[in-house]
């Protein structure tokens, strides 16, 4: 959920970063995804006709979704519709199976890919007295686990997964592309009384161009082609963190 400290001060800065291959190295959506799937696999051992149904239905879905994701790089699907077809992948998931395994994910596998330097880049902005607020096409509810290993006060706008009848229905609620973040960043601007131009964002993803055009302070995050090149012409700040080795 979504959590809601005491609003700051009128005029201080607000900071708003991208999560995955931001915060963290890599997509921790898909990481999640092959870990329920190994999860699975490992619970029907033993009954061999389930497992091949199992492989039945992940097999296609990967295949689709390598299809997308080569429509998109040609420009010819949306981030939005890509993002919006990963999570069919989780229509009939038990919805208490999926929460109750994410917490040991998220321990095991995100939080050592916590990137050092931007977790004290988040501290140090917390320290100076600067709201942090992660907004990601992220599962909410996985990230918000590996944020409060960070600073439990950060501010989180991620993708909630409907329910019904106590299942994962495939359909997702929340920012699902770049205009959706720089519109959430605006509003969170305006309700609390702040100047953008006094903001800081950080992204690593192309899609996320309004987002760092829409501060005064945008920094990118290991950025590739396009936003390599845009972020030299305008002059932005770029940080290359790594993991700890």
């Amino acid at each position: 959920m979504t959590r809601a400290p005491p609003a700051p001060a009128q005029g201080r800065a607000l900071v708003f970063l991208d999560f995955d291959n931001t915060i963290i190295h890599g997509d921790a959506g898909p990481l999640f995804g092959w870990y329920l799937f190994k999860w699975r696999r490992h619970d029907l051992a033993g009954h061999f006709w389930r497992r091949m149904r199992l492989w039945a239905r992940y097999i296609p879905y990967l295949s689709w979704m390598g299809v997308q994701a080569a429509l998109y790089k040609i420009h010819a699907r949306r981030r939005s519709s890509l993002i919006r077809a990963s999570y069919k992948g989780l229509r009939g998931v038990e919805a208490r199976r999926f929460y109750g395994l994410m917490e040991d994910f998220a321990v095991e596998a995100i939080v050592p890919r916590l990137y050092p330097e931007m977790v004290a880049e988040m501290r140090r902005h917390a320290e100076q007295g600067r709201r942090c607020v992660v907004i990601t096409t992220g599962m909410e509810a996985l990230v918000r686990k590996v944020l409060d290993h960070v600073d439990p006060r950060i501010d989180l706008i991620g993708c909630r997964l409907p329910e019904r009848k106590g299942k994962l229905t495939g359909r997702v609620e929340g920012p699902l592309f770049g205009l959706d973040k720089a519109n959430i960043l605006d509003a969170y601007c305006r309700a609390l009384g702040v100047e953008r131009a006094s903001c800081w964002a950080y992204s690593d993803h192309w899609s996320d161009k309004q987002m760092l055009e829409a501060v005064g302070h945008p920094v990118v995050v290991n950025p590739r082609g396009r936003l390599t090149r845009l972020a030299r012409r305008k002059g932005w700040q770029m940080l290359r963190p790594k993991l700890s080795s």
